[in-house]
């Protein structure tokens, strides 16, 4: 039988300060993707300018990656945000957004199936996009797991971390297919944004 999964404590006092600085973050750096400082600044170092990003969840990070790669594919099962996402992102001639009904699984999952450098699973179906992501993220490239703490087995001190709880099919399945990948795990008490490095292609 599963485990049941139970959520930490939020209101520690170690919680309150994360918290705090993520405010703070968030109101000085409002252009940033929603993802952990750490994982921000290191993707800022990684991405270069012929790079193709993938990402399901529209959100801050479409214009964010835009202004720093080629090109740009995004889906989106809110209508109210894919619009707004559109508006801010007319201009910059590099974003293909698709807006996909939360219900219409297959089809948000499969929306875009062109190779990429990168993908970003911040979205719903996170399960089934990060499988997805395996098989069209190109040697060499990334997969990127926001709030990984919630659906991945981990150490984390964030209030929503699973711990070693019993995972899904399809996560245990990403887990299998990633296993002994390179990995940065990343937190900042708050959520946690995971990566894998895609394996070079063999010679």
């Amino acid at each position: 039988m599963a485990r049941a999964i139970t959520f930490r404590r939020h209101w520690t006092p170690r919680y309150v300060v994360d918290r705090s600085a993520l405010w703070w973050r968030q109101r000085r750096r409002p252009d940033e993707p929603w993802l952990t400082a750490s994982m921000v600044a290191f993707l800022d170092q990684w991405l270069r300018p012929t790079d193709e990003v993938l990402e399901w969840g529209a959100r801050r990070s479409t214009r964010w990656f835009a202004d720093r790669v080629a090109r740009v594919q995004s889906v989106e099962h809110d209508p109210t945000w894919a619009a707004e996402v559109a508006v801010a992102t007319e201009r910059t001639g590099n974003v293909h957004l698709a807006a996909v009904p939360a219900e219409d699984v297959s089809r948000y999952v499969a929306a875009w199936s062109d190779p990429v450098d990168l993908a970003l699973i911040d979205g719903i179906h996170r399960d089934r996009c990060a499988l997805r992501a395996l098989d069209l993220v190109r040697p060499g490239g990334l997969v990127v797991v926001d709030n990984a703490e919630r659906y991945l087995p981990n150490t984390s001190r964030g209030p929503e971390s699973i711990g070693d709880a019993t995972l899904s099919s399809d996560w245990t399945e990403f887990v299998r297919r990633v296993a002994g990948w390179r990995r940065v795990w990343t937190s900042d008490g708050v959520t946690d944004t995971a990566a894998w490095f895609v394996p070079p292609a063999p010679h």
